[in-house]
């Protein structure tokens, strides 16, 4: 896809040079990937990072990506020489977050798709969870629940029961809205068991959920407790002002408390005064923008 773009502009525009960096970086990443094909040999693999890094280098100073693929050129030998293709996950994963605030989607599939291939058994926990987790909420973002359900059950047999919880909390927000009365039995279910592993993320990340699963179902009422519950249980500042967040959405969907809604968006404005709360919230990468558009339409829906 990165090579395609290029063939809709002039071959010496930046544009069409940034495209054809990113192109020849995902390539050696690629190579990493030794299932299915012959093994690249040290010689061949140190040329082609050298003639890659040679192009790069001179757009160090142009366009957004450059810096995130610099880090890549700088990391792959070391990976390369140890067969741990998990070390490059950080800069894959920031140049996916970088490629997806500019909405470039096609590019950010072909970034995380790449990089799904390499997982494997000798990957860390953390680092093959969070690729899974990254991979599934672009496909949702999309509109591919069923490839992220795909994403999320192939993960599943290389992680621990935090891992699984994370997972099952993931799957569970692909039925909402269309299921969200199923889903809201699975969130409660998940919230004993991460209460009784003393889980205080998955906690979080439950009570958010399971009040997204009663929302759907026009529950805001219901709703409100259980994201303030979120807001209190919130380890990280950006998950606190989602909740937060979520609990002045539903305040204002129920109507009847329109002006406390105001006092609690309050904070999150103050938070990051140059974007609005749910831009801000978007931006985070801790919530797809699928998960916050119900709750904006309704939340700018007159109040009777």
């Amino acid at each position: 896809m990165f090579l395609a773009r290029t063939e809709t502009s002039p071959a010496t525009s930046l544009e069409a040079r940034l495209e054809h960096a990113d192109f020849l970086v995902l390539r050696l990443v690629d190579l990493l990937d030794r299932s299915g094909r012959d093994a690249v040999s040290p010689d061949a693999f140190q040329y082609q990072v050298v003639a890659s890094a040679r192009f790069v280098r001179e757009l160090e100073h142009e366009g957004f990506e450059a810096p995130y693929l610099l880090s890549l050129i700088d990391e792959l030998p070391l990976a390369f020489q140890t067969k741990e293709p998990w070390r490059l996950w950080t800069s894959l994963c920031c140049l996916s977050i970088n490629l997806q605030d500019r909405e470039r989607w096609e590019e950010v599939s072909d970034v995380l798709e790449t990089t799904w291939h390499l997982v494997n058994d000798d990957w860390p926990e953390g680092e093959s969870l969070g690729v899974a987790l990254r991979l599934g909420e672009h496909y949702v973002r999309l509109d591919r629940s069923t490839d992220a359900a795909r994403a999320y059950r192939a993960a599943v047999r290389r992680v621990g029961a935090k891992g699984r919880r994370a997972l099952r909390l993931a799957q569970t927000a692909l039925l909402v809205p269309g299921e969200a009365q199923r889903a809201e039995g699975r969130y409660r279910r998940l919230l004993r068991e991460a209460a009784r592993a003393g889980d205080r993320g998955a906690e979080t990340d439950v009570e958010l959920g399971l009040a997204r699963s009663l929302l759907a179902q026009g529950r805001a009422t219901d709703a409100a407790p259980h994201a303030w519950r979120a807001h209190q249980l919130a380890e990280h500042p950006v998950n606190a002002g989602d909740a937060l967040l979520a609990v002045a959405l539903f305040v204002r969907v129920d109507g009847r408390l329109s002006n406390r809604s105001a006092s609690l968006l309050e904070p999150v404005a103050r938070a990051s005064p140059a974007d609005g709360a749910l831009e801000r919230a978007r931006r985070s990468g801790t919530r797809p923008f699928s998960y916050w558009r119900p709750y904006e339409l309704r939340a700018l829906a007159p109040v009777r």
